[in-house]
Order: structure tokens, then sequence, then C-alpha cells
């Protein structure tokens, strides 16, 4: 029924109804079942695993990457509620009114397969001084959702021996999480003013630089100390650009990224980093976005 529904407001051009689904199929379906169908409950993350873990089975490896990226799909015309909530659009630089959510892309075996999902809901209220107006945030931060997303991940008992993600989730707590907590290893581009040492003792007597100060060659790596609480990391940097990103809009536009470790990891390459974070995440946020018709559906 899933697919069905789907695929009826993809090709619908007007109003759709379960009525109208029912007189395209000439009845084979009626129209309470349909309405059935929309009433029952919302699918959840969990039902997403149950639909790809067979596929996430045939395909998993050991070194297989968990890539988290978070997206909005703009709803300008829908009422604010909990889920339809104002979000800044990092792509835009402004906010936008749409539903935001964060998904854990299993990447393996050269395909890519959703594993989990969390949509953004707004539910506290509050006022702002400032503005005068009532706001609404989320009881979660996007970090705390985004580590969510990795428990869910081992606890499906995804293999997995990288993540990777974008420069907003590149947090000191996350890094920690991912290297110490789970055991896994990380790739996270840093912004430009990050603050760094390069050496303990430069650390201990707090000579930090500005990532964009360091004098690395592309494609080569650096073991540095950052300023806060993860002590120990590799900078690497590879000369491609990401035009969203408002640190990198001057010229040269450089991709700062960090390791975990103290060598390049001879099975992911920058190359590899910068193909399957983007087009890989990319491809799954359109895949979201218009199987289920999500702009143009009601909410």
């Amino acid at each position: 029924m899933l697919d069905i529904y789907t695929d009826y407001l993809i090709c619908s051009f007007g109003q759709a109804s379960a009525t109208g689904l029912a007189r395209l199929l000439s009845n084979e379906i009626s129209h309470d079942a349909v309405t059935r169908f929309l009433a029952s409950e919302p699918k959840t993350s969990a039902a997403l695993w149950h639909v790809v873990k067979p596929l996430v089975r045939q395909v998993e490896q050991d070194d297989g990457v968990i890539i988290i990226d978070d997206s909005i799909e703009e709803k300008p015309s829908t009422d604010e509620n909990e889920l339809v909530s104002w979000h800044y659009d990092h792509s835009k630089d402004r906010t936008v009114k749409g539903i935001n959510f964060l998904t854990a892309l299993y990447h393996a075996s050269a395909v890519s397969l959703p594993a989990a999902f969390d949509l953004v809901t707004k539910t506290v209220e509050y006022f702002d001084p400032k503005t005068k107006k009532c706001k609404r945030k989320s009881a979660l931060t996007k970090n705390e959702r985004y580590r969510m997303l990795l428990r869910v991940a081992v606890h499906n008992q995804v293999r997995f021996k990288y993540v990777l993600n974008d420069v907003w989730f590149a947090s000191s707590d996350n890094m920690k999480f991912v290297k110490h907590q789970l055991g896994k290893e990380f790739v996270m581009p840093l912004k430009e003013n990050r603050k760094v040492a390069v050496s303990g003792e430069a650390k201990k007597r707090g000579q930090y630089m500005a990532v964009n100060m360091l004098e690395v060659a592309a494609a080569t790596t650096q073991q540095i100390w950052a300023a806060r609480r993860y002590s120990q990391a590799v900078y690497g940097r590879s000369d491609y650009a990401l035009g969203h990103r408002r640190q990198c809009r001057r010229a040269p536009r450089v991709d700062h990224r960090a390791h975990p470790d103290g060598r390049l990891f001879p099975d992911l390459s920058f190359d590899c980093c910068r193909d399957n974070r983007r087009h890989s995440i990319g491809c799954d946020r359109r895949g979201l976005r218009n199987l289920p018709g999500m702009e143009g559906g009601a909410t």
C-alpha cells in the first residue's frame, strides 16, 4: 500500500485523496482501505530498519561507513507545528520553514542504504525577549540526535568502521563518542577558525592557531591537538570546494578534516570521503524527499 500511495502522490497533479486513488485503480483497492492505511501509526525509523535490514545484511562489511547528515524539506505554506517549524538552512544562510530530519546512511560494497532517520520536532515553546515572540525549540540538540542515530546503528548490529559527517557535527563530544564509546573511526571537516595546537607541548603552553593557518600540503596529514576536550586528532587537507559552507567562500577553498589516529587511513582516501559523503547522502535525501511526495504532501 505504501508503494502504491507513494506513486499516486508523485503522479498526481491535482488534489490527492483516498477516493481519487480508489477511482484510479478501478476500485481494486477501496477508499476505506486507503483511509485505514493513512490513519495507521506513523512510520518510524524502526519500520525503515525492518525493510532495509535484509539488504544491509547482504552488502555490509567490517569497513563500512555510516554517513550522517541533516536536511530541511521546505513547507512554506503549511501552518507551523511541532514537526513543521523554522530551522536554519546552511545552504541558504537563513531560516526556512519546513521539516528538518537527520539521516544515517550506510555505505558498503558500493551500495548506499538509509539505515535510520530522525525527524526533528520542536516540542518546547518559549518566549524570546529579543523578538517579543513565542518560539519553539527541540528538547534534544542536533548533536544528541546525531549520537542517538549512531547508537541505533550499533544496536542493530550494523557492521561499520568509519563515521562521516559534515562540519556542524564536528564537536569534541561527538569525536569522543565515536572514538571512545563506539570504538570507531571518524572523518570530520573542521571550521577554518577551529583552534588547534601542533604538539602536546604547544597545547600545554596554550599556543593555539586557527586550522586555516596550518601549513599542510594538499592530500597530506598532520597530527594536531584540539583546544578543547578531545585531546588528539589528525588534520588532513584536500583542495576541493564545498560551496554551501560559509567559511569556504573565499579563495582558496580548502576542506579541513580531522581523523582520530596518527595516520591517513589507507582504505579511506579524501576522494572517498568527499564522494561518499556528498554524493551518497545527497541521493538519499532526494529519495526521502521525492518518493513520499514530502514537499507537496499535507502535514
